[in-house]
């Protein structure tokens, strides 16, 4: 395997005294990094979308697409191809090789991971006269997550209140099911892969930290 990595950084400061009462500064940093796999002897029978070569080293792997959630029986009974045992509520998975089969062999490789490949910060703050203040923004892009509850626990608010259910057809989440699920859960085929409705955009931003005193 040969990997290409190439890092962008950025920094950059200003600070300005407006007169004997007001100052101010205002900051950010940048980093930019990202690693491409160049070349990597994989399979002859590997499409093109399963391969890591062009790929983030730690890109997923193992990730099933699919096109929506079945509605309802009439959807299910009109696709041909389908896994077996599909019911309406579960996702409609891709034939990604074009076998006429949905299978564990219907998987690719995403261009993203857990890592973001953006990282920034904002920072700043002013003084007036007897006063001031100071805060710091930082945030991440171009990183995704793998979000699965079919495990016991705690689970995310949506799972209950936007899943499929015979009143919410239009929904993007599965019906209710057990752990282990076969269709709509995780694992599929025995594999370590997950349905692509399950990796959520990781990027984010918060305010770090904030501060505001006499002087």
């Amino acid at each position: 395997m040969r990997p290409e990595v190439g890092v962008t950084n950025l920094n950059w400061l200003g600070i300005d005294q407006v007169n004997d009462n007001f100052s101010y500064n205002l900051g950010m940093n940048f980093t930019n990094a990202r690693n491409e796999v160049i070349s990597l002897p994989e399979g002859e029978n590997i499409l093109d979308s399963q391969k890591q070569a062009g790929k983030p080293i730690d890109s997923y792997n193992n990730v099933f697409p699919t096109n929506g959630i079945f509605k309802d029986q009439a959807q299910v009974d009109a696709t041909a191809i389908k896994r077996e045992g599909t019911v309406p509520g579960e996702p409609i998975y891709v034939d990604v090789n074009d076998d006429g089969v949905v299978d564990g062999n219907d998987f690719i490789r995403t261009s993203t991971s857990n890592i973001p490949q953006v990282q920034y910060g904002i920072y700043g703050g002013f003084n007036y006269k007897a006063f001031g203040f100071n805060f710091l923004l930082q945030g991440q892009a171009e990183a995704e997550t793998l979000v699965f509850f079919d495990q016991s626990g705690a689970k995310p608010e949506f799972v209950f209140n936007e899943r499929w259910t015979p009143n919410n057809t239009n929904s993007i989440y599965p019906r209710a099911f057990a752990q282990g699920d076969a269709i709509s859960g995780g694992q599929i085929d025995g594999t370590d892969g997950f349905a692509d409705i399950y990796y959520f955009d990781a990027s984010l931003y918060a305010l770090k930290k904030w501060n505001f005193r006499t002087l």
